[in-house]
């Protein structure tokens, strides 16, 4: 989910949800909920964190995290 992004991945569910019976059962599985939306918006800011520290180590000076 974090990598593709919100319209490909829902995308990809959708098209999962409108296949054969065994898609649909994947689509059910793989759709977003609360504790999926949770854990990428977690990673996303996780990932700021290290491209944030990686600039400041490269460049010399700290940007504020937020």
């Amino acid at each position: 989910m974090w990598t593709l992004g919100d319209d490909v991945y829902g995308a990809a569910v959708s098209q999962l949800l409108n296949g054969n019976q065994f898609e649909r059962a994947a689509g059910l599985i793989l759709a977003p909920d609360l504790v999926s939306n949770r854990i990428v918006d977690a990673y996303q800011y996780i990932y700021r964190v290290i491209v944030s520290v990686a600039t400041a180590l490269e460049t010399g000076t700290f940007p504020a995290l937020a």
